[in-house]
């Protein structure tokens, strides 16, 4: 009795383990992107979600660059956050690092060595958070200003 309860335990759990196992290929096996009509599924691109669940918001950029001119930039997206949308438009350019996103560049002017690209809210006061968790929403103003670091 004891011998056969115990066959019937150890089937039991080979079985439970066969199933966790077709349901962890099912869930996380290769997905095809392809619809039935043909077209792709949104599929997300480095941090960039794409797709058309999200609404299109505006907002803008005030740019200082080394020469002291100001540049508006309109800027369209349905990113999440700062860096995204800049990314997303091919108006910064730089590298994620452990803190978010370093931004190296902005609209086409890379900084030199002793500056960096300053991220400032729309009255000019720089912001405490990084592009990559610095929100953005409709009608939102934020700007980049060339500056020199103080050592």
């Amino acid at each position: 009795m004891k011998n056969r309860c115990s066959s019937f335990i150890r089937l039991i759990a080979v079985i439970l383990l066969v199933v966790a196992m077709v349901l962890t290929l099912v869930c996380c096996g290769k997905k095809d992107n392809k619809k039935a009509d043909g077209g792709n599924d949104p599929v997300q691109t480095g941090s960039i979600q794409t797709g058309d669940d999200k609404e299109e918001i505006s907002f803008s950029i005030r740019v200082t660059g080394p020469d002291g001119k100001t540049k508006n930039i309109p800027v369209k997206t349905t990113a999440d956050n700062l860096a995204d949308a800049l990314i997303e438009n091919d108006l910064v350019e730089g590298e994620d690092s452990e803190y978010g996103f370093f931004i190296t560049a902005v609209d086409g002017i890379k900084a030199e060595d002793g500056y960096f690209w300053a991220l400032v809210d729309k009255e000019g006061a720089m912001l405490q958070t990084g592009a990559s968790s610095t929100p953005v929403k409709d009608g939102d103003t934020f700007g980049f200003e060339y500056t020199k670091i103080d050592y």
